[in-house]
């Protein structure tokens, strides 16, 4: 586990200044640094919040603050924010959610089988790999698995 840029804490961001933060009410506990993904709606208020899942294709951005069901967090959209990897990722690498409000590197391929396959039904489909979750952000560092460093969302 590294720290690959000290000079922030975890779920800190960069640079507010230029970064988009919205206040969205916690569904479901979260920590600063997570990746929350949308959880419910009501209507008037903006999606509420919770820790992002593997694979989840509802990220909406990462915590910068901790909080309890119901409270208003403030949430990093747009912007560079400091994070937990669950996974390798390369710098400039496309990032997911991984499990428990972390971040893992996604896929921008699709696997699809080469050779023949012996058709036997008017329904025969060949399988295809497709990695669950969608990139939601680009690793602005090189992580290993358990290093904190920055994300660009």
């Amino acid at each position: 586990m590294a720290d690959l840029f000290p000079a922030l804490a975890l779920g800190d961001c960069l640079d507010e200044a230029q970064a988009t933060i919205l206040n969205m009410k916690v569904g479901t506990a979260v920590t600063k640094g997570q990746v929350v993904q949308a959880a419910t709606h009501t209507v008037g208020e903006l999606c509420s919040v919770e820790p992002g899942i593997d694979g989840s294709g509802k990220v909406v951005g990462i915590a910068l603050k901790s909080g309890e069901a119901g409270v208003s967090i403030p949430v990093l959209v747009k912007g560079v924010a400091k994070v937990t990897s669950a996974g390798a990722i390369a710098v400039g690498g496309p990032v997911r959610a991984g499990a428990n409000g972390t971040i893992k590197g996604a896929v921008n391929t699709v696997t699809i089988p080469s050779g023949t396959t012996t058709v036997t039904s008017s329904s025969a489909q060949p399988s295809m790999l497709v990695e669950g979750g969608i990139a939601f952000a680009v690793a602005l560092q090189a992580f290993a698995t358990d290093d904190t460093g920055l994300i660009l969302l």
